[in-house]
């Protein structure tokens, strides 16, 4: 859930709207990416990174 509301507010602070939380999915598997499950949900070959507050 933290990449898809990171890609949400990305989306909107960009001017675009963003995709559902099911079509984000969809569209990082189409894309390549594996989905793995445990207690949570996660991509492999995808991270965050922190860059608010740096210019």
């Amino acid at each position: 859930m933290v990449l898809y509301e990171a890609y949400r507010a990305f989306s909107i602070n960009s001017g675009a709207e963003p995709l559902s939380h099911k079509s984000f999915t969809l569209r990082l598997m189409r894309l390549g990416y594996k989905r793995h499950t445990s207690n949570l949900v996660w991509f492999v070959g995808i991270r965050l990174i922190d860059v608010g507050g740096k210019s």
